[in-house]
């Protein structure tokens, strides 16, 4: 029967507006109704066309009725009670009436999320916040989503991190000389007076290459290198000049 309180009964205008209790034991429901007989009438009718199956008949009084093994009696007098505390409780009834009537089920509900950033007081915020909360849940007892104290959220504070940048150095671009297209040339070996062709272009800057020293003696030496041409020519004059008589070019 829950599922057609929920749907049906708690949802009717009739219900929110006049009744202010209701109980229910099984299939039987007690309620204070407060109105006439025609608009309980009516509210029965209302709930009793929601479901083919499900039908209400009632026995209303002004006096006194019987639910279940007991006989509830309406007194005559406020049993001595002031007016203004009467009028008080049933405010709060009815404020309880209106926060029963709209609540859905706990676990539907969404908690309120405060997201904030960190600093160094944000464990003192939700210390104030929850200690303080009530103050709003009192204020607006129908909202249901003051009911439960909000979760709190920190995002990553600022730090020097990332204020600080990796420096993006980019090597200076490489400039390339247009030496214009290949030609061709020859060299002479003045030990067998072979001609060679020479295709290509190559400077004191090539580098993996295949050179020749020729001696006014008409000696040749023959070498190769990895590095570039001007910086092995650079080692062989060293070694000259400082008389290195274990490499064969300054031995000899």
């Amino acid at each position: 029967m829950s599922w057609f309180e929920e749907g049906n009964v708690y949802t009717d205008g009739l219900f929110a507006s006049h009744c202010l209790a209701w109980w229910r034991y099984i299939d039987d429901a007690f309620l204070l109704w407060w109105g006439d007989l025609a608009s309980l009438h009516a509210f029965r009718d209302a709930i009793n066309e929601a479901h083919d199956d499900i039908k209400f008949t009632i026995n209303a009084s002004l006096q006194e009725i019987a639910f279940l093994d007991v006989t509830v009696i309406r007194a005559q007098d406020n049993r001595g009670y002031p007016q203004e505390i009467l009028d008080t409780s049933l405010t709060k009834a009815r404020e309880n009436l209106r926060r029963t009537t709209n609540r859905n089920k706990t676990e539907d509900r969404q908690h309120l999320v405060f997201v904030g950033q960190y600093h160094s007081q944000s464990d003192n915020f939700q210390h104030i916040l929850w200690k303080h909360w009530h103050l709003l849940r009192d204020a607006y007892p129908t909202i249901l989503e003051f009911e439960q104290k909000p979760m709190i959220s920190f995002r990553k504070g600022c730090n020097i991190g990332t204020k600080v940048t990796q420096a993006e150095i980019a090597p200076s671009p490489r400039q390339y000389t247009f030496m214009g297209p290949p030609k061709e040339a020859t060299f002479t070996n003045p030990t067998t007076n072979r001609e060679n062709k020479i295709r290509g272009h190559y400077s004191c800057d090539t580098s993996f290459a295949v050179y020749m020293l020729v001696c006014p003696c008409n000696l040749v030496y023959v070498g190769e290198t990895t590095q570039k041409v001007r910086d092995r020519f650079s080692q062989h004059r060293s070694t000259v000049n400082t008389c290195n008589s274990v490499l064969p070019v300054s031995k000899h």
